[in-house]
């Protein structure tokens, strides 16, 4: 219930922010991310394997082409959410790749993927929770009003240059 209701209050905070915008099925849709089409599988291989920025870029590029601000940073900050889950869980002893996988709410497959890699994200980990906060805090901000659309790819951009 707890992630419903944040979904209902982000539709709130966009209708209070955009009071003359009449709420349609597809807006919704872009403002709860509740699907998307991005494999981010890519885009956080390139972050815990140390990909390049370049693929970097052409992933926020490919993303981009789809002009779908809301699912693209809905989808970036459960991933990454997920991997600190992942951190979080071994800190508490649990080992099992089941056990991992409900505890970050990430898919069984993505948890085996990682786990070989478990020295290069507990070394991240501070980048991890970095991030994260950031992205909810841009989540936040665009659906709030606070920062307008066409700043939301460079503040993305910006993210992970850094």
């Amino acid at each position: 219930m707890y992630l419903v209701t944040n979904e209902i209050n982000k539709i709130k905070a966009y209708i209070q922010a955009h009071p003359q915008v009449s709420l349609t099925e597809k807006m919704i849709v872009e403002i709860v991310s509740s699907s998307t089409a991005y494999d981010v599988r890519s885009f956080l291989d390139g972050i815990i394997f140390g990909g390049s920025a370049k693929s970097t870029e052409k992933l926020i590029s490919f993303a981009r082409a789809d002009n779908n601000e809301f699912q693209f940073l809905g989808l970036l900050y459960r991933s990454i959410g997920g991997i600190i889950g992942l951190i979080d869980a071994r800190k508490h002893g649990i080992q099992s790749s089941g056990d991992l996988a409900k505890y970050s709410k990430l898919p069984p497959f993505t948890v085996s993927r990682y786990l070989p890699k478990k020295p290069d994200i507990i070394a991240k980990q501070e980048y991890f929770k970095h991030i994260y906060h950031q992205l909810i805090e841009m989540d936040y901000k665009l659906k709030t009003g606070m920062l307008p659309p066409e700043s939301f790819w460079p503040s993305i951009y910006g993210l992970f240059a850094s």
